[in-house]
């Protein structure tokens, strides 16, 4: 190992050694996907609201609970308001119509009966700090606002179902209209959208038979493992009461629970060794020296040269996991020190 470092490492006036502007390291590497993975669950049981009350910041400030953040969105327009993301709250009330109840369920309390949950609106982005996250599920639910609405209709959205008869213009009996109210989730990866989704009905009023008919009023889990590995989950509401400005049911929802599981497989970095670059396939680490303490930047790229993967890594040990196929990929770090890339391949 020190001669073929010596012959391939080019050695500066300051007696550092650097790679090539390029180098194509000559081995390979067999990165086997490891059964290592821990689960953790965010309950917001640790958000301390005594008295009642709800987290509501008069500035843009997420939170954190067990590794997966949750953006929230200040407008300090009218007075302020919270315009986008998601709030935790313990303001049980399941009776209250209308928009001054914005953070009450129909299920009164928490999943289980538990203190605290999450009330988020359309458009409200998870995002799944550590990467090799995957979010396995959580619990959901109907808020009151939009409960009441969906049921008995207000001002600015119908009665689900059509009870005028109205909307359908005879193509569907009294009270028959096929109305629905779900939330879809879709996972960002690399940071772009993807197109797998998963589904679950808020409302669903599609079958031909009434007493089909259904309002979520208590916590449903909602599977979310299928999505695999993301930087960031999507969640938007859709719903079939549409007018000339939009969607009419109020776009809340509520959320309880959070399972994720952290895969301990993938690629590591690590500034702690003395050779440059360096595999163990016992922990399934690539180590490079500390010889550059400032910021590195790295890419992922195929076989083919497509860019799967960019970063940048400041820290002792930086972590790339994500959905990789097997086959051979080109791990490439560019620093003030020079720049290498490393000849990867992953099997089955």
């Amino acid at each position: 190992m020190k001669n073929y470092y010596n012959n391939t490492m080019k050695k500066t006036n300051t007696g550092r050694y650097i790679a090539p502007l390029i180098h194509v390291w000559a081995f390979c590497i067999l990165l086997l996907p490891l059964p290592k993975t821990a689960q953790v669950i965010a309950d917001f049981e640790n958000f301390n609201l005594n008295p009642p009350g709800t987290y509501a910041p008069s500035t843009n400030t997420a939170f954190v609970s067990s590794g997966l953040k949750f953006p929230y969105n200040w407008n300090s327009s009218f007075g302020g308001y919270w315009s986008g993301g998601w709030a935790y709250t313990n303001a049980w009330d399941s009776t209250t119509a209308g928009f001054t109840n914005l953070y009450g369920v129909k299920a009164y309390k928490g999943y289980n009966q538990s203190s605290v949950y999450v009330v988020g609106q359309d458009r409200a982005r998870l995002i799944l700090s550590q990467p090799g996250t995957t979010l396995t599920g959580f619990y959901v639910t109907n808020t009151t606002y939009a409960y009441k609405a969906i049921k008995f209709g207000d001002p600015f959205c119908r009665k689900f179902g059509d009870t005028t008869g109205t909307k359908s213009g005879g193509l569907y009996p009294q009270g028959g209209f096929p109305d629905f109210f779900k939330l879809s989730i879709r996972p960002y990866r690399y940071g772009q959208l993807q197109f797998d989704s998963a589904v679950v009905y808020l409302a669903d009023y599609r079958s031909a038979v009434s007493a089909n008919d259904f309002i979520l009023d208590q916590w449903t889990w909602c599977s979310t493992s299928s999505l695999g590995q993301a930087d960031s989950l999507e969640m938007r509401l859709f719903s079939s009461d549409v007018g000339s400005f939009g969607i009419n049911t109020p776009l809340f929802f509520a959320i309880d629970h959070c399972m994720a599981e952290l895969s301990k497989s993938g690629i590591y970095l690590n500034r702690n060794n003395p050779c440059k670059h360096w595999y163990n396939s016992s922990t399934d680490r690539i180590a490079r020296s500390a010889e550059t303490p400032e910021s590195t930047e790295y890419t992922v790229c195929d076989a083919r040269g497509i860019l799967l993967y960019r970063g940048t890594w400041s820290g002792l040990e930086l972590y790339w996991n994500t959905h990789v196929q097997p086959g051979m990929y080109y791990l490439s770090i560019q620093s003030t020190g020079g720049a290498s890339t490393l000849k990867i391949f992953r099997q089955l």
